[in-house]
């Protein structure tokens, strides 16, 4: 799992292990291909015209709020893209059923808060969009890496992307870490961003999208 030194430290301490072994791995995905772009315009019509652009293919737009993903899961539906709106708001059964089809079917969009996402495991999503910027880059990462599990190569399909945005100056703190977090996925990171290994799947993202 995605887990920072503190969070390592803290299972050590819990688990009451005394000098274990302790393995850090890359958590490199070469089958995604990662994009950024700062959030200008509309985000819904973003969103939307990012999903058309990949019919058929199962999907997750990540959202800061409740009210978010119910306007997006809306706008997609009337653009003609299946979506599902999913956060801790909504009954218990409802969340049950909606992950359920999720799993399931395919070409679903599901538009959520980080209410969904633990435990899972589609391996077959294509593609995750933030339509808001994660809290924390664990968290980033967390979430893109649930695009892309079975392993598929991107090269046909882009396996992830990320619609993140620098929030106004004069509104937020710039020691925010949704400021951080943002500024770091809209900065170039040298070629690997701009060209990752699937370099068809990138040039799908910025040619269809």
């Amino acid at each position: 799992a995605t887990a920072d030194a503190r969070t390592r430290d803290d299972i050590l301490a819990q688990l009451n292990l005394t000098q274990p072994s302790v393995h850090v791995a890359s958590f490199d995905r070469p089958n995604l291909a990662l994009a950024a772009e700062p959030k200008e315009g509309n985000r819904t019509q973003r969103v939307v015209s990012l999903a058309k652009a990949r019919p058929g293919l199962s999907g997750i737009v990540y959202c800061a709020t409740r009210n978010a993903t119910e306007d997006l899961a809306e706008a997609l539906e009337k653009a003609g893209v299946p979506a599902l709106a999913y956060h801790a708001g909504l009954d218990a059964g409802l969340r049950a059923e909606r992950q359920r089809r999720f799993l399931l079917e395919d070409g679903l969009t599901m538009c959520a808060t980080v209410a969904f996402g633990m435990g899972v495991d589609k391996p077959d999503v294509r593609f995750v969009i933030h339509a808001d910027p994660p809290k924390t880059m664990e968290a980033y990462w967390q979430e893109v890496g649930r695009a892309g599990r079975d392993g598929e190569p991107a090269a046909a399909w882009p396996c992830a992307v990320i619609s993140g945005r620098r929030p106004p100056r004069p509104a937020v703190s710039a020691t925010s870490a949704g400021v951080r977090v943002g500024r770091a996925m809209t900065r170039p990171a040298g070629p690997r961003w701009r060209s990752p290994p699937c370099c068809a799947a990138a040039s799908a993202w910025d040619a269809g999208a």
